[in-house]
């Protein structure tokens, strides 16, 4: 195509500026700008690079499809993913380049790490070059490409085998040579833009934002005549549309829609602009430490003893015009188009949005095309405000400069951190990572399914990545774990779906159902409906993973878990439940069961609540510590089944002590129908009764309105009789260790511990006579006014040893009602009670 400038282009350089200074023609050859820009490129590269070095590229979902395409692609199967279906859900482009770089002797898989890697390198070479012939300040030529080199914004997705990096880049590209021809005219600009819109939209279908920004441009330039303008616009939508036209023609042959995106997203629009606006404040904090804050106060030292040398000299040229000759505040066009882009670019993603897509709301990659052309907006903004600040010596400017000397330093401490938790045990590696490549389940598959024709998974993709796509992958139905409206208002169970797709699947197709590991595995239980549906065979069980295989001929699952305890409920071997209601509650073990006799439709519908208190808080996910317990609200048939006419639930309890649960019925829109507290030791609280009724219990420490004992590591309070207000009166608790070096750090300077707490966090009411297996009948609406007379309360001690107790009650208004003092047994001095 001509070089030569279009006739009336009008693109007029800017004034003061000589038309052969174009970016990156003058000083083509590798000069000292050239060599920071390869420096702080490699930069960049590096760190992606620490940040993969022990665990290698990350892996998401979106990754696996990437390989599956790449890999059919190299075996000439075409555009297809894992499961052998037309692959339309995301552009060609990222797969097309993992094929290409496997050079057909490694897995797409192994070169994608490089892959992200050179990408970031390439996108801060690009615009350390493209900035260096705009900014008239040295201080933002090399502050700009170096926060770019540690954006984790950008690093993240370089890391990740993801296409958001050859995104940014190929945007950042179009951008780049857009801006070249609105300045200069020159048509093979306008092209190259063209061809760099189009790859960006060929690897992600918002890549569209790239060719409307340019075109937008085009069409309201000023200057040249509205043929000439038409003209160019059309001439650059069609280089940048007609790939993406046939792509989009590809796939509405193929599968009857653009592009397979159906799944509709529950956004208002206010919320999405609140969580666009979350990610982009999440860009700018940055994390303070005491070395970028001793290197801000230099800078700021330096500014204010040397204004003259050091601004005038490094900030911003002491002549008026910027490189090459370019006339200061000639980047305002600029400013608009990359500007113009991003804002562009947040509005396309928000109307998509709302439209509705298979996207589940803004995630922090989404806007990461959007980083770039930012930083180069905000660049050249910079830039104009220190040329006018005098030359750079007035406060205006020494303030901004310093900001944003310290918003650099800052952004070292974040990106040192990402880079030591990535190679940390247990790093956030998605599917690459340690606990997927060690699965069990996996290894089983491998050794002894790899032969397999078929196998449904709820995971089938991470199946592919893991068992280097042996076989066909396919989904198991959905909604396993609730009730499907049929029309005429009947319902569909989860075992009746589960009946007819295994009266249709292939005979001996394998499933494999994945517990996920990076929770509370009991949260992730297979579905019942797996092991109670005829035709599914039990194969394995592994922490985290079941197997299965389709046996048409076979009745009910053996060893199956759910007849076993209907029959040991049926028989009186499982005990008196703990609760009576609606659902009759069975704790037992390590799982705590709901049963009702006669199961109708609507009780298939029930939702309940659950929540478990540990022995040791430490032991809660780290998100729950702070509340002290653990959640797990549930719908019945996420774990449970109808089984002769009757409802069972078997939900497995964590493996952490569980020292309360706390559970019950709800409705949404009637609040709780019944709840209870239970405690799983609860034989503990009754034997201790006991050996208090029977004597054999220490006697007690104190004699207080409740008494005081010492026994096996705990300490216990004990009222006979007492009334339901005793079950929620306030306690104080402080331990004085003979070591104050045994407390946590935050109550070494106290000198005690705290353990203030209400009664029923650790006592259980009991009935003063022993009466082993009693339950508590709940109806819905019950109150726990009808208690038994007796309250025991068991709150264990610490592991260091105590020098003393002081402990009491007291009452909101009235202060202490009574204290006490005393030294565990085996010290001779004793205990005193005071009031």
């Amino acid at each position: 195509m001509s070089s030569r400038p279009e006739s009336g282009a009008g693109a007029e350089p800017a004034a003061g500026t000589r038309p052969s200074a174009s970016p990156g023609r003058e000083g083509s050859r590798l000069g000292g700008a050239d060599f920071f820009s390869v420096a702080v490129s490699l930069l960049g590269a590096a760190l992606v690079l620490a940040r993969s070095w022990t665990y290698g590229t990350g892996l998401a979902w979106d990754s696996i499809n990437y390989f599956a395409v790449a890999r059919n692609l190299l075996a000439g199967e075409g555009f297809t993913d894992f499961d052998g279906t037309p692959s339309t859900l995301w552009p060609p482009l990222y797969p097309l380049l993992l094929a290409a770089a496997s050079l057909g002797v490694f897995d797409p898989a192994e070169v994608a790490g490089v892959v992200g890697v050179v990408v970031f390198g390439l996108t801060i070479f690009v615009t350390s070059r493209f900035l260096r012939d705009l900014l008239a300040s040295p201080f933002l030529r090399v502050w700009a490409p170096v926060v770019l080199a540690l954006s984790l914004p950008l690093a993240e997705y370089g890391w990740f085998a993801r296409s958001e990096g050859l995104f940014a880049l190929l945007l950042l590209l179009s951008l780049v040579r857009a801006d070249r021809h609105l300045r200069e005219g020159r048509a093979a600009d306008l092209a190259w833009s063209g061809v760099f819109g189009a790859l960006a939209w060929l690897t992600r279908y918002p890549g569209v934002v790239a060719p409307a920004t340019v075109g937008l441009f085009l069409l309201f330039r000023r200057g040249a005549s509205p043929g000439a303008r038409l003209r160019s616009a059309a001439r650059f939508s069609a280089i940048a549309a007609a790939p993406m036209g046939l792509w989009l023609l590809r796939n509405t042959l193929l599968i009857g829609t653009l592009t397979g995106h159906a799944r509709p997203v529950d956004y208002v629009w206010w919320e999405l602009w609140r969580d666009i606006g979350s990610v982009l404040l999440s860009w700018a904090r940055f994390d303070l430490s005491a070395g970028p804050l001793l290197a801000a106060a230099a800078v700021a030292g330096l500014a204010a003893r040397f204004p003259s040398r050091f601004f005038a000299g490094f900030v911003v040229r002491s002549r008026g015009t910027g490189p090459k000759g370019a006339a200061p505040g000639s980047g305002g066009r600029t400013i608009l188009l990359f500007g113009g882009f991003a804002l562009l670019y947040l509005v396309l993603l928000h109307a998509a949005l709302m439209l509705g897509n298979s996207w589940n709301g803004i995630e922090a990659r989404y806007l990461v095309p959007a980083y770039a052309p930012l930083l180069v907006a905000a660049a050249l903004a910079f830039d104009r405000f220190l040329l006018r600040a005098r030359e750079g010596a007035g406060v205006p400017a020494i303030l901004l400069t310093g900001a944003l000397s310290l918003w650099l330093s800052g952004q070292a401490a974040p990106a040192a951190t990402a880079i030591v938790r990535a190679n940390s045990p247990g790093a956030e590696n998605g599917f690459g990572a340690e606990p997927w490549a060690g699965s069990e389940t996996l290894r089983f598959l491998r050794e002894n399914l790899s032969g397999e024709p078929h196998t449904y998974s709820n995971y089938p993709a991470l199946v592919y990545l893991h068992s280097d796509g042996r076989g066909t992958y396919r989904p198991l139905p959905d909604g396993l774990n609730r009730l499907r409206e049929r029309p005429g208002g009947e319902t569909e169970t989860p075992q009746e779906r589960l009946l007819r797709w295994a009266a249709e699947a292939e005979e001996g197709a394998v499933i494999l159902w994945f517990t996920n590991w990076a929770e509370a595995a009991y949260r992730y239980a297979p579905p019942p409906a797996l092991r109670v549906t005829p035709g599914l065979e039990p194969v394995a069980e592994f922490p985290d993973g079941t197997v299965l295989r389709v046996r048409r001929s076979g009745g009910e699952p053996a060893g199956n878990r759910y007849r076993a305890a209907l029959d040991a409920i049926r028989s009186g071997e499982a005990g008196a439940p703990a609760a009576r209601s609606t659902f009759d509650v069975y704790p037992g073990g390590d799982e705590i069961r709901y049963f009702r006799d006669s199961c109708a439709n609507e009780d298939l519908r029930a939702r309940f609540l659950l929540h478990l208190t540990p022995e040791n808080p430490a032991d809660l996910p780290g998100e729950r510590q702070t509340h002290g317990f653990d959640n797990l609200d549930f719908g019945f048939f996420e774990y449970g089944v109808r089984l002769d006419g009757k409802c069972l639930a078997i939900v497995p309890l964590p493996a952490y002590a569980v020292r309360r649960l706390r559970t019950g019925q709800w409705a949404p829109g009637e609040g709780i129908l019944w709840e209870t507290a239970i405690r799983p030791a609860g034989d503990r609280y009754r034997a201790l009764r006991d050996s208090i009724f029977a004597g054999e219990a220490p006697p007690p420490a104190v004699r207080a309105d409740f008494d005081l004992r010492v026994v096996s590591g705990a300490l216990t309070y004990f009222r006979a009789p007492c009334a339901a207000a005793d079950l929620e009166s306030p306690f104080f608790l402080h331990l004085y260790p003979a070591d104050p070096a045994d407390l946590p750090d935050s109550r070494r300077g106290r000198g005690f511990e705290n353990r203030d707490f209400v009664f029923s966090e650790y006592g259980e009411h009991l009935p003063a006579e022993p009466s082993p297996g009693a339950a508590s009948d709940l109806a819905p609406d019950a109150t726990s006014d009808a208690i038994g007379d007796t309250c025991l309360a068991v709150v264990p001690l610490p592991d260091y040893e105590i020098a003393r107790l002081r402990t009491g009650q007291w009452s909101r208004g009235r202060g202490d009602l009574w204290t006490a003092d005393f030294t565990p047994p085996g010290d001779s001095a004793g205990g005193r009670r005071e009031r």
